[in-house]
């Protein structure tokens, strides 16, 4: 160990440990247990390096090394979420941005599981997105840069629309079932709302919805998640 390395206190890894165990927990519920004021839970947290929600109010704290983000860079414990961008915000912007078709409102609540319609407003407002009507009154959230958000709206443009089959889900193309079915054969041990992530990052834009349509029309087993 160098010299300049940090050592953490015995009562900072104490509640390194104990939140490691947990999880996810509240200031108040680490405040309780350790029988500490806010500012004393802050610098402990501080030393141990963190995460909070982006949801709840961002009011849940987990350790920086626990979240396993997937490709979407989303990690949820429970019905508590956590963004590697961090705030709803910030995970807003970088998920359109990266996005090869721009997303809609629905796509995006699909995916962070938050209504998101006053703060995608706002985004706009503050030119760090760009909203342009798709179909009728459907708004499609592109890049604020005005080049990438070209290349998006065209891509979504070449998008094929839903067809209805008696051979498929009437909620999903023919390409979109296949993609799900792809996606569920490469990674077996997922969940509608896993695949749905999986697919939205390969630019196939598919819904929670979708994906268990297609599980549930061909009858296949529903992974349970932990």
């Amino acid at each position: 160990m160098s010299s300049g390395e940090y050592m953490p206190t015995v009562s900072e890894e104490k509640l390194a440990n104990w939140l490691r165990r947990r999880k996810v927990a509240t200031l108040k519920s680490m405040e309780a247990q350790f029988q500490v004021s806010r500012i004393t839970v802050l610098r402990r947290l501080n030393a141990a390096g963190y995460r909070t929600s982006y949801n709840h109010n961002g009011s849940y704290y987990t350790l920086a090394e626990t979240p396993e983000f997937d490709e979407s860079g989303l990690w949820s414990y429970r019905d508590i979420h956590f963004s590697v961008h961090g705030t709803l915000t910030e995970t807003l912007v970088a998920t359109v941005d990266s996005c090869d078709m721009g997303m809609t409102v629905a796509e995006l609540e699909d995916l962070l599981e938050a209504k998101l319609g006053n703060l995608l407003s706002r985004l706009v407002k503050d030119g760090r997105l760009t909203c342009v009507i798709w179909k009728g009154r459907k708004g499609l959230y592109l890049s604020a840069d005005t080049k990438i958000g070209q290349r998006q709206f065209d891509r979504r443009q070449r998008h094929k629309v839903p067809v209805a089959s008696d051979s498929f889900p009437e909620n999903c193309s023919i390409t979109e079932v296949v993609e799900v079915l792809r996606q569920i054969i490469l990674s077996p041990n997922g969940d509608a709302k896993r695949w749905s992530r999986q697919l939205i990052d390969k630019g196939v834009h598919v819904t929670t919805g979708q994906v268990q349509s297609v599980i549930e029309h061909f009858g296949l087993k529903k992974k349970r998640r932990n």
